[in-house]
Parts: structure tokens; C-alpha cells; sequence
């Protein structure tokens, strides 16, 4: 292990070095040099300790130990490359904070949002930090809603297919959180900017949900700034941000993945759960910087709501309506449950999953059967799943679009919240779907098909 920290040490040394001075001359060697050395002992050191031992045949114990090997050395990676980043950020001097963008049509106005306790919101930094991907912005009467979702971005997902794929890949590797942060920020604070080259902070108020979420909603209605209604399908065991590669061994035979599956979506270790988190957001919570969820609903459906992540809605605006004030009915997709998509490494991570709904083994034996894909129909107050559509087998829907008959006029006259004069307003159109279709039934026309 120590001939990994000073080889890896000394090669980061020179090639950081190098970059810095071909980039900025003397400076930039010393600087690039040091910061090159200390990535490269860090990467040496986890390289020596993923692949060796300390000398003595006993394997070097990681900073923390939990049950499962892969879980350790997963973090432990991700503890040293954090360690770097947090290093090579202090060196710099760089900030990575996360700012909004308002923009009417002429100027750009730019906030810098700060948590409750004004602490900058930041990436490598002590204070709050995205530590995974900020993707959506959800939109109320008086707030926005942003939420550090369940989509690790990162070094892994650049590597693919490459000899050394597997140990780089545990290196690098970032778990996505079993939780999530929701940053709520009142609307009132984005006036515009007198001078639109600097930036206004702005506060964001923080709040945690359990179990992972990709994609969600929120009602327009927010009774009056006191309370957030949020749409989620908790994606509960299933990391999106992967995909079957070369290496992943499929369970439980540990069979290798079919050429003709690298680069598919990966499949899940539980059951999604479709969850309405109601948010109190009044004034005496908002003032003393704490945000409270007041009410959880969470179902599941073990024929339809296996890797439920995407979703549309009847979200059509005519000129002089607002958006519908509550979601009424939402279309979910899933994935569905598929032996050739579920692999070793995922059944590794989500072996001791935190919220488990179904029992793994269980998973297994029900991927073995298969679980079809479906599009389906869900009430937004109850959860409960009015209608569905199951895809033909080996065929697996994605991206589903909402599109309104011919002929609608317009919303209904309470702004969305009621029905239409000629039907109801969440049904009246079409659901358009991306589907993926076994290989000898792909021609270059397309189809269609109504149901």
C-alpha cells in the first residue's frame, strides 16, 4: 500500500506539475505539483488498500465499517475523494455555491441562495452541500421547491468498459442517499436586481424525506404561503445514475450481461412507493428556519410500481389561466421487475437498504418471473391507482407526454381546479410513450398503438 501512495503520489506530482506550468508558468508548476501529489497519494493510497494489504496479510481497516465489504469500500473511497476535492477547493479558493437564475425575457437576475441559518449552500464545503444532482424546480403561488435528488453525477460515470473498469469503478464509486434534501425558497425574495451583473442572497429553507426520489410535483395551491403539497415516486433501492456495463455479474446464477443489454438501465432492489408529503411552510415556521412535514402518504402496488420514476400530467396553459391549483391525476411509468436487468454489484448495495418494503430474496424471485412494464393512472390525493396500461413483455415504456385532445378551449373557469365544460381536464387527451422493443422487432418505420 505504501509503494501505491508513493507511486501514485509521485506521478500526480508530475503531471499536476506539468499541466501548471504549461498553464501557468513557475506558479503554476509549484501549485499543480502540489495539488497533482496529493490526489495522486490519495488515489495510491485507496488503490494500495483495494488491491493489497499492509504487509502483515491483514487487510487495512477503512475509516468506518459497516456489514457489507462493497458498502465499505465504497465509502471509504468516497470519504479519501472527498477529502481531495475539499483539499484542492481549500488551495484554490474557489467557491461552488448554487445560485438561481430569473430571467422575463430581457436581463438575467441572479440569487445566491444561503440556508436558513445563512450559511452558504455548497458543494465541497462544510456547510449545506448538493451532494448529488439538482434537476427540477417545482413552482407554488409563493414558492420554489428544489430538491437534491437520488441521481449521483460524478468521476464513475465516465468510466465504462475499460480494463480496469470494476476497481476504478468501487473507487469512485458515490452511494445515492437513502434521504433528501428540499430547499424551499419564498418568491417574495427574488425581486429584480437594480444591477444585473451582482448577485442578491437569498434564503433557502431546508427539509428532509426519507426514501429516494428522482422526479417530483407540487400543487400550484399553497393556501395561501402555508403549507406545500409535494408529488413523489420514491425510487426506493434503484440507482438510476447506472446502467449495465461489462463486469456486472447478473443474480443469482452470476451469469455476465448480454452484449445486446450493455448500456440498459439497471434494475431495482425494492418496490417504489408513490408518497404526498404535505409541508408547513407558515410564517412561524419559515421564521424560526424550519420547514415541517405535517402529513405522509406512501403506497405501493406490487403488479405496477416497480422503478417508478417518470411522469406527465394534463399541464396545458391557455392565455389568461393559471396552472390547475392541485394535481388531480398523474400518469406514472415503470420499468418494471427484470431478471436480466438485476446484478450483483446492485444487490451488494442494497442489501442492508435502510427502508425496505419487500424482502431481497423475495425481489429475486419475482424479477425471475418478470413484472411488465406499465403506464398507469394515479389519484393524487388518494394514491390509489385508478387505471393502467401493462406493456407486452420484453417491451419497457419511458418518458410518458400528455397530449390534449383537439378542440379543448380552454381551462375551467375556478384557474384549473374544476372540470372542463365537455369532460374532465385530466383525462381529456392522449399519453405518449418512448417504449424499448426487443431487437428482431425493430424496423425503421415507427407505430402506434391506442388504448
Amino acid at each position: 500500500m505504501l509503494l501505491g501512495v508513493f507511486i501514485g503520489g509521485f506521478i500526480g506530482g508530475f503531471v499536476g506539475g506539468f499541466i501548471g506550468w504549461f498553464l501557468g508558468g513557475f506558479i503554476g508548476l509549484l501549485l499543480g505539483g502540489f495539488i497533482g501529489l496529493l490526489l495522486g497519494g490519495f488515489i495510491g493510497l485507496l488503490l494500495g488498500w483495494l488491491t493489497g494489504d499492509d504487509g502483515d496479510g491483514t487487510q487495512p481497516k477503512p475509516p468506518f465499517a459497516p456489514s457489507d465489504p462493497l458498502i465499505n469500500k465504497i465509502q471509504t473511497g468516497e470519504f479519501y475523494l472527498r477529502l481531495s476535492f475539499e483539499v484542492v477547493s481549500a488551495v484554490l479558493c474557489q467557491e461552488n455555491s448554487v445560485y438561481l437564475i430569473k430571467w422575463k425575457g430581457d436581463q438575467l437576475h441572479k440569487y445566491k441562495l444561503v440556508d436558513s441559518n445563512n450559511n452558504p449552500i455548497k458543494i465541497c464545503n462544510k456547510s449545506i452541500k448538493i451532494q448529488q444532482s439538482m434537476h427540477q424546480i417545482g413552482v407554488t403561488e409563493n414558492f420554489l421547491v428544489l430538491a437534491d435528488t437520488s441521481f449521483t453525477v460524478g468521476i464513475e460515470q465516465i468510466i465504462n468498459n475499460l480494463l480496469v473498469t470494476k476497481p476504478l469503478r468501487q473507487l469512485f464509486r458515490i452511494i445515492p442517499s437513502q434521504n433528501n434534501s428540499i430547499y424551499i425558497v419564498d418568491r417574495k425574495q427574488l425581486e429584480d436586481l437594480e444591477d444585473v451583473e451582482e448577485y442578491k442572497e437569498v434564503e433557502a429553507y431546508k427539509v428532509e424525506i426519507p426514501r429516494e426520489i428522482s422526479h417530483f410535483i407540487v400543487d400550484y395551491y399553497d393556501n395561501n404561503g402555508q403549507k406545500i403539497t409535494l408529488h413523489a415516486a420514491h425510487i426506493c433501492a434503484w440507482d438510476i445514475a447506472q446502467w449495465l456495463r461489462k463486469g456486472d455479474k447478473l443474480v443469482p446464477e452470476n451469469h455476465e450481461i448480454p452484449d445486446d443489454l450493455l448500456g440498459m438501465q439497471i434494475g431495482e432492489m425494492d418496490i417504489s412507493l408513490m408518497g404526498r408529503h404535505v409541508i408547513d411552510v407558515s410564517p412561524e415556521k419559515l421564521n424560526q428556519g424550519k420547514p415541517e412535514i405535517t402529513s405522509t402518504n406512501l403506497s405501493c402496488n406490487t403488479f405496477f410500481t416497480w422503478a417508478s420514476g417518470l411522469y406527465t400530467y394534463d399541464d396545458e396553459q391557455f392565455p389568461g389561466h393559471t396552472p390547475p391549483e392541485k394535481l388531480d391525476k398523474i400518469y406514472w411509468s415503470s420499468l418494471g421487475l427484470w431478471e436480466e436487468l438485476t446484478t450483483k454489484f446492485m444487490y451488494d448495495q442494497y442489501e442492508n437498504y435502510e427502508y425496505r418494503t419487500i424482502e431481497l430474496n423475495k425481489v429475486l424471485e419475482l424479477a425471475k418471473k418478470g413484472i411488465p412494464s406499465c403506464l398507469y393512472k394515479l389519484d393524487a390525493e388518494s394514491l390509489t391507482i385508478e387505471d393502467y396500461y401493462k406493456f407486452p413483455r420484453s417491451h419497457i415504456g419511458f418518458s410518458p407526454q400528455f397530449v390534449p385532445k383537439e378542440g379543448r378551449t380552454g381551462s375551467a373557469p375556478d384557474g384549473g381546479s374544476g372540470s372542463y365544460p365537455d369532460g374532465d381536464s385530466s383525462t381529456d387527451g392522449y399519453i405518449v410513450c418512448v417504449v424499448f422493443t426487443p431487437i428482431e422487432e425493430v424496423d425503421r418505420t415507427s407505430s402506434r398503438t391506442l388504448f
